[in-house]
């Protein structure tokens, strides 16, 4: 039981790690997506 805890929260890390980087690239690209716009 505490071992398939340990995986949930392990997994859950992962997601939250992914959404976050995957929002600050995004939000990255989309800077320098209207930079060179203007």
């Amino acid at each position: 039981m505490e071992s398939n805890k340990k995986q949930v929260l392990l997994v859950l890390t992962i997601l939250v790690s992914l959404f976050s980087y995957s929002a600050f690239a995004g939000r990255g690209m989309i800077k320098h997506i209207i930079r060179r716009c203007w």
